[in-house]
Order: C-alpha cells, then structure tokens, then sequence
C-alpha cells in the first residue's frame, strides 16, 4: 500500500501527507523521513525482505542529497522556522 499510495514524492522524499490518496505535494520535513526510514528497519529486520533495506536506502540517500548542506539536514523553513516547526526536525 505505502509504495502505491504517492507519499513518496518523484525526488525520493517522504511529503507530509495524502489528500485523496495523493501526494499533497507538501513540505518534505526531516522528521519524516526519518520515521519512514525507522519503520522500514524494524520491518526489514523483521522479515529480512531486501526490498525494505533497498526502499530505506532510497529515502536516506534522498534525504541526504536533497535536505542537508555541509552533512547537517536542514529543513525547507531553515533559518526562519517557527517553533512548531522547530520540535519535528529530525
């Protein structure tokens, strides 16, 4: 279901939500690729399903290429994110 469901947007990263059972086409926060990339670990630890490990491997590398300068993630709002944005950096 997660694949198909569109939350993973075209560049690899994890939007903040569906409308519709579609991409919201929303902010890509730190926070939540990395509780995409926990549970894809739990649940290829689990199972030992390759896919798992390679769609965890997908999202950090994206992550990394795309929401970070100088190895630090950063998010969209960086430097002027309210509080409310603050709390979820991951």
């Amino acid at each position: 279901w997660f694949n198909q469901s569109g939350l993973i947007n075209s560049q690899g990263l994890v939007n903040d939500g569906l409308v519709g059972c579609q991409n919201n086409g929303q902010e890509t926060w730190t926070y939540n690729q990395g509780v995409l990339l926990g549970g894809l670990a739990l649940l290829y630890q689990h199972s030992q399903d390759q896919g798992m490990l390679a769609r965890a491997c997908e999202v950090a590398d994206a992550a990394i290429e795309r929401l970070s300068y100088r190895g630090v993630l950063q998010e969209p709002c960086e430097p002027g994110c309210n509080t409310d944005q603050q709390q979820f950096k991951g």
